[in-house]
């Protein structure tokens, strides 16, 4: 492992588990802009709670994941509030792709979306995906705005639909595909979702200039 690039050593300790304190990161410099907030999901196991906030710096398209976790009965951070934006400094935990990340400093209160930047076609998001896992076999997933998609729906499942004629499948597992389709009336929308190489998990959805939470 000591043998390793600095970064790919980050890599494989946070793929077992090898956690950072946060005081240590939180100790480097970090990227200052505005952040949008994308959505949040609370999954539970044993009792845990993890908390995934996604946010999004549209001048890089680039995506930033806040992890909180709290044990049933503790509260978790709700300050985030998704369908909002604000100038802050983030600094990225070590690894090869920049990605989960903690909040340093706030600059401005938090203020509504107006619109959301989004990836033209599933195919961009997919591809931007696809270098970051080039570089970091073991990343799981993340979360991309997407612009102008279509949700519908089959016997074989809920699926995506873009302007380039993209067909990409929901995740099984999302138990808001009416609620997605009724948002739409069929027409194009901007959301947000998590891709994980096989499958999108809708996060929240902008329509007539606000953001609804899908998760």
């Amino acid at each position: 492992l000591d043998e390793l690039p600095s970064q790919k050593q980050a890599d494989i300790r946070a793929a077992v588990g090898w956690s950072i304190k946060q005081e240590e990161v939180l100790a480097e410099t970090g990227v200052r802009t505005r952040w949008l907030l994308l959505g949040r999901r609370l999954e539970e196991e044993e009792g845990l709670r993890v908390q995934r906030t996604w946010l999004w710096h549209a001048q890089n398209n680039q995506p930033a994941l806040i992890l909180d976790f709290a044990y049933s009965g503790q509260p978790l951070d709700a300050t985030l509030l998704p369908g909002h934006e604000m100038e802050a400094e983030l600094i990225f935990y070590p690894g090869s792709v920049p990605l989960r990340a903690v909040c340093k400093t706030r600059y401005t209160e938090l203020r509504p979306l107006t619109h959301l930047p989004a990836h033209p076609t599933q195919a961009a998001a997919v591809a931007q995906f696809n270098g970051m896992v080039a570089h970091n076999p073991w990343l799981e997933l993340a979360a991309f705005p997407l612009a102008q998609v279509v949700p519908v729906m089959d016997i074989s499942g809920s699926y995506l639909h873009d302007t380039a004629h993209h067909r990409l499948p929901i995740a099984p597992t999302f138990a808001h595909s009416w609620q997605l389709l009724a948002l739409s009336g069929g027409h194009p929308i901007d959301l947000a979702a998590e891709w994980d190489g096989a499958y999108w998990l809708p996060l929240s959805a902008y329509v007539n200039g606000r953001l609804v939470l899908l998760a």
